[in-house]
């Protein structure tokens, strides 16, 4: 029999408790908690990439994902640690679970799960074992004992795999511990929470109720903080910002050291304030006061904001949130003294040209520190004021983009062809949105008269278009994408859809200055106007 020795990611997660449930509970009771468990993990395992091996053994679930030296480390760990959330979000809905919470009035059972990076031994036969296969089942073994948030538990090797790899959750402070039967001391690591930027629910599938219940536990138990922030992005997308607000603070006072909630704490300000302001619009009895409305709910969002930023200075998002804020800050107020002219002084004047600059430089932080150049690039674009050919190619050229002596004509095909690659590599279809917005408007204003290829065209044998043209096309198909996610449900997405209709009617027929305007209070103010997914 030949033994093989390969690198893997384990991962072993047990259900909590289940020796006391097998001592309580009647045989059939027990053994239909195991196949909903069994069912449960085999379809999420099946659903899931890279997985080599999967076996469910009574209570207790084992997967292996092998992996080289270098090549597909970063790919496996952020799927296996995905696998991990999805695996605790769906038991906590399983049947026996929500019996549990909305008959009987108990806490759910949990999952407490252990996953380690090491060698394993594979035979010919298909079979896996080894000293790392034991030690992630020492690790599970201490999330259980010692977890109080996710109760998802890294050994050393994987979360230094998983840091490596830059994967976005944040984690407790690492605790040493005594595992049976070893002579060292590990170093275990819990995950606190999730970015949920990253790591979107979609995929979890959970419907209404399912959501609720999803709250109610949350409610029971704030130590859940990976529940609330995902329970407030839900919120937040379906424009309720008032109750994410309130579950954030939630958030924020079991752990204040918590990045992702201070900057979705400043975005549901930032929404809910656009609202407001949006209704004030509306009524002459408040026009007088709105300006210092606008500066209430915007400073909250920037204290926000910043703070996420005081904990963590280097993630690019942050900076671009922040840089976004600004930005709209100062539209709204043009757009209000637009209304009502009178309020223009020259101290507003100072202020509109100091958010203007805030926002320029926020965006340079995002750039330097950032990954995503794209939207950095476009942002500063815009910012500078210069929507030129000279004034991208020198934003190109800082982001590491293109050469200085680059030709109008490669500027544009590498520009085009950087945009689709990473328009493939994201999955969010918002995001998606936005890559689109942002190559369609560059392409308008610099190269509308220029005769380009179209990438996405599937008839690669007559793909030539004009810019004007692909900047269509660029729109088009961002509206498609985002009325698909209307359909589905996707409220965020539909004020993408009210842009993009108004970028339609309205992107050949006006001056940049004012599209740049347009697109933006679209964005920003007309959010108001999108029904909630009830109505």
């Amino acid at each position: 029999m030949e033994i093989v020795q390969v690198p893997a990611f384990i991962l072993i997660g047990d259900i909590m408790g289940s020796v006391a449930l097998a001592d309580v509970l009647p045989f059939k009771e027990y053994a239909e908690i195991l196949r909903q468990f069994s069912d449960m993990s085999y379809e999420l395992a099946e659903q899931t990439k890279g997985v080599d091996h999967f076996d469910v053994r009574g209570d207790e679930v084992l997967l292996i994902m092998l992996c080289d030296d270098n090549g597909d480390q970063a790919y496996k760990v952020m799927n296996i640690i995905n696998f991990a959330r999805i695996l605790k979000v769906r038991w906590l809905m399983s049947d026996f679970n929500k019996n549990r919470i909305t008959e009987q009035y108990k806490r759910p059972i949990d999952i407490a799960i252990g996953i380690n990076y090491g060698r394993v031994f594979m035979n010919d036969r298909g079979g896996y074992e080894g000293y790392s296969i034991s030690l992630a089942k020492r690790v599970e073994g201490t999330a259980r004992e010692y977890g109080h948030y996710t109760r998802i538990m890294l050994s050393r090797k994987a979360y230094q795999k998983a840091i490596k790899a830059d994967i976005k959750v944040h984690w407790v402070k690492p605790k040493e511990v005594h595992l049976k039967g070893l002579a060292l001391d590990e170093t275990v690591h819990e995950i606190l929470c999730f970015y949920e930027w990253m790591y979107w629910n979609d995929e979890i599938g959970l419907n209404k109720k399912e959501f609720h219940l999803c709250e109610k536990i949350f409610i029971n138990d704030y130590s859940n903080i990976w529940l609330g922030i995902m329970i407030a992005k839900r919120c937040y997308l379906n424009i309720d910002f008032q109750k994410a607000i309130d579950i954030l603070e939630k958030v924020l006072w079991v752990n204040k050291n918590i990045p992702v909630a201070w900057v979705m704490l400043g975005m549901c300000y930032y929404g809910k304030g656009t609202i407001n302001i949006q209704h004030m619009l509306r009524s002459s009895k408040h026009k007088d006061n709105i300006l210092e409305a606008i500066e209430v709910f915007y400073k909250k969002a920037e204290v926000a904001i910043t703070n996420a930023i005081e904990l963590e200075r280097h993630y690019d998002e942050l900076y671009i949130e922040i840089g976004m804020l600004y930005y709209n800050w100062s539209i709204l107020i043009e757009l209000v003294l637009s209304f009502n002219n009178s309020l223009r002084t020259q101290n507003l004047e100072d202020n509109l040209n100091t958010l203007k600059k805030q926002a320029l430089d926020a965006m340079i932080s995002a750039a330097l520190y950032g990954i995503d150049k794209l939207r950095c690039a476009f942002w500063l674009w815009v910012l500078r004021g210069e929507r030129s050919y000279e004034s991208f190619k020198e934003i190109g050229y800082e982001l590491g983009w293109f050469k200085k002596d680059i030709s109008e004509e490669d500027l544009i095909y590498i520009f085009i062809d950087k945009t689709t690659q990473y328009y493939q590599m994201i999955l969010l279809p918002h995001y998606r949105v936005n890559v689109l917005q942002c190559l369609a408007f560059v392409v308008r204003d610099i190269f509308s008269n220029k005769t380009l290829k179209n990438p996405f065209s599937e008839d690669q044998s007559n793909n030539m278009v004009t810019g004007l043209e692909f900047a269509l096309i660029c729109l088009e198909k961002a509206k498609r994408i985002a009325s698909e996610e209307i359909v589905k449900g996707g409220v965020y997405a539909g004020i993408f859809d009210t842009t993009t209709n108004a970028c339609n009617n309205f992107a050949y027929l006006m001056p940049v200055d004012d599209y740049v305007k347009h697109l933006d209070c679209s964005i920003s103010v007309l959010n108001a106007l999108i029904p909630s997914k009830s109505s």
